[in-house]
């Protein structure tokens, strides 16, 4: 029985997050407050699936998977939505492009002069403080990269999609002769 209503409430969850988020998203103050609306909402599901789950002594391993099923779906869900509460995704497209280009994404700012040549109209527009230099650490700079590497070719409006295998090669940050070497964000060209 609990397994059935807990189910009940992720099918619920599940479509507040499919098409409830889709709805709110891009409807400037208007869709904040819906989506505030919708996240009180999704919370007391998700109080109730707890309480119905905590009521329960006997461990059940097939709810728990199913619970940590749900998890995993309910953000797959969200992958394709916009990005509503936060531009920081803009800034890791950045990093990734600069090092993707064979720049050290430390050396300059985004508003930079020396990264025009990587600018576009989608990415950098949006990117959150352009005069400061990133501040993330190597670790997750690596994880941008790749992620920009397998990202679809519109994260890239300067060229064609660079093969897959580009993006297990080491960075090249401080070889100038590099620089601008990737064909998605430089067209092609090389620095002379």
């Amino acid at each position: 029985m609990v397994r059935a209503e807990v189910g009940g409430i992720g099918l619920l969850s599940l479509l507040g997050y499919a098409v409830g988020f889709r709805w709110v998203t891009g409807r400037g103050s208007e869709g904040l407050a819906a989506y505030v609306v919708l996240f009180v909402g999704l919370f007391v599901l998700y109080l109730a699936a707890v309480r119905l789950v905590l009521r329960r002594r006997a461990p059940d391993r097939v709810l728990l998977g199913f619970i940590l099923g749900g998890g995993l779906v309910f953000r797959l869900v969200l992958v394709p939505t916009p990005v509503v509460l936060s531009s920081d995704i803009y800034r890791y497209l950045w990093d990734g492009r600069v090092q993707w280009a064979g720049i050290n994404p430390y050396r300059y700012p985004p508003a930079a002069p020396e990264l025009l040549a990587l600018r576009d109209a989608r990415v950098h527009p949006q990117i959150n403080r352009p005069t400061k230099r990133t501040v993330y650490p190597p670790g997750m700079e690596a994880l941008y990269r790749l992620v920009f590497g397998l990202a679809p070719p519109s994260s890239c409006t300067r060229g064609r999609r660079s093969p897959s295998s580009r993006v297990l090669r080491p960075a090249t940050w401080t070889s100038r002769s590099s620089r601008s070497s990737c064909s998605r964000c430089s067209g092609g060209k090389k620095d002379a």
